[in-house]
């Protein structure tokens, strides 16, 4: 199981490297465990949906991206 979530963390560092968000989604659990391990070990910002608060930043994403992303090129 270590394994199989170092893959995992590997696969989401990488989509962090070339994007500036990377949504992890599926079913099961982990998933917000994984999030919060990626986001200790990078300079990253960790959003759940089902949190109300966090919700409410991800309904202005230009506003929310503006305050959290210093810098994008696209």
């Amino acid at each position: 199981m270590i394994i199989f979530r170092k893959e995992l963390i590997a696969e989401t560092n990488s989509a962090l490297a070339s994007n500036p968000v990377a949504p992890i989604f599926g079913p099961g659990s982990g998933k917000t465990t994984l999030a919060r391990m990626i986001s200790q070990e990078t300079e990253s910002v960790y959003f759940d949906p089902e949190d109300p608060e966090d919700f409410l930043k991800l309904t202005n994403p230009k506003l929310m991206f503006r305050h959290h992303i210093k810098t994008y090129h696209s």
